[in-house]
């Protein structure tokens, strides 16, 4: 989207928001942003339900963000799945047709041993496993529990929660009625009691690609609050030059300055400008909020942007900024085992900063910041 196409009316929005109907997606959610209790789930046709015929390894049903845990992806337009959709839906979890934890925190052993007790019962009388357990001379139940070692012990992510899904994945996907596993998947965790699960940690349980999610595996597990469009109006100027007076007169914010950045990831010169102008004031908290572009707008534009803030603005706690948000979804063990020279390298190759920054000086801010992280 074009920055022309994409400022038109917010201003008049905010200062009439009663009057005005035309509000963005950002501020429509913004009111439910600290509730623990609401999501949102973006779908492509006016409604929202559970796809029978999901092709995803994940069981079925409605999968959604844990708004308070998403917000920023909100503000920066980064959702990294299905946020392109025009329908945006805020739910709110109910929990009177079972429980719906959050996977991490409110799931553990006895958790996992009830659970367990739940797929011996729930499969001791299918036909396949009786089948396999008299050809191979051997109980139901027994056979049962060897599955449940096994796969248990196979199990990706190693934790209660971890060996639980696993479990119930493969024994839905060996042994549940029907054809679609991630039907029989569904139908099996409702059994065991669940109306849904959330990972609102990012561990990337229910899918490594979405790893912040939560999954509604019926629709009497949550209320609709409201049904909004996937729209964002931001305020009314035109060029570069009015960007800059705007922000100066604190009429926009760095939300806007970032929309108009990566609105215009060609016009790299004026980027280059621009942000170097945007920043001559800049709070600390307005250049860790540029720092966000980096993953966002490629490298190119990456690069434009951390010589400028180098080049203008160096100091020590903007390169320490700067590595907090490079690293911030980077496991720290495995951090700890690279080289500095190698990150350093890494630096040098993805956004130039050998232009300001020498390897003794790195290595010594570098050391500083990851005493401070473990």
């Amino acid at each position: 989207m074009q920055f022309r196409d994409y400022l038109k009316t917010l201003d008049e929005a905010r200062r009439n928001p009663k009057q005005n109907p035309k509000i963005g997606i950002v501020q429509a959610l913004e009111p439910y942003k600290n509730d623990p209790n609401i999501y949102i789930s973006f779908t492509a046709v006016d409604k929202i339900g559970i796809n029978p015929n999901s092709k995803f390894l994940t069981p079925n049903g409605i999968y959604t963000y844990p708004l308070k845990e998403i917000f920023n992806h909100i503000l920066y337009d980064t959702i990294p799945f299905a946020g392109n959709q025009p329908y945006v839906w805020i739910l709110k979890a109910k929990t009177k047709v079972g429980t719906f934890p959050e996977m991490y925190t409110q799931y553990g052993v006895n958790d996992y041993e009830k659970d367990m007790e739940g797929v011996r019962n729930y499969f001791r009388n299918n036909k396949k496993l009786k089948g396999e357990a008299e050809y191979n001379n051997k109980d139901i139940l027994d056979l049962i529990e060897d599955n449940i070692d096994r796969w248990t012990k196979n199990t990706r992510q190693k934790s209660p929660i971890g060996a639980m899904w696993n479990v119930t994945r493969e024994f839905s996907r060996n042994y549940g009625k029907g054809r679609n596993s991630g039907s029989k998947w569904n139908a099996l965790l409702r059994a065991l009691g669940y109306a849904g699960f959330a990972d609102k940690l990012g561990k990337g349980l229910i899918h490594p690609s979405e790893p912040t999610q939560a999954v509604f595996l019926t629709r009497s597990a949550f209320k609709v609050i409201d049904k909004i469009l996937n729209k964002r109006y931001a305020v009314g100027v035109t060029n570069m030059d009015e960007l800059i007076s705007a922000f100066k007169s604190k009429k926009i914010d760095m939300f806007d300055v970032i929309g108009h950045l990566k609105g215009n990831k060609n016009a790299t010169k004026e980027i280059q400008v621009s942000t170097k102008e945007l920043l001559k004031d800049a709070t600390p908290k307005n250049i860790e909020k540029m720092f966000l572009l980096f993953p966002l707008s490629g490298k190119y534009i990456a690069r434009s942007i951390n010589n400028i803030l180098l080049n203008g603005l160096f100091s020590d706690k903007i390169l320490e900024t700067f590595l907090e948000f490079r690293y911030q979804d980077y496991p720290l063990e495995n951090l700890k085992n690279v080289a500095t020279i190698d990150i350093y390298n890494d630096l040098v190759e993805n956004y130039s900063i050998n232009k300001t920054i020498d390897k003794n000086q790195f290595s010594r801010v570098f050391e500083k910041w990851f005493k401070g992280k473990v």
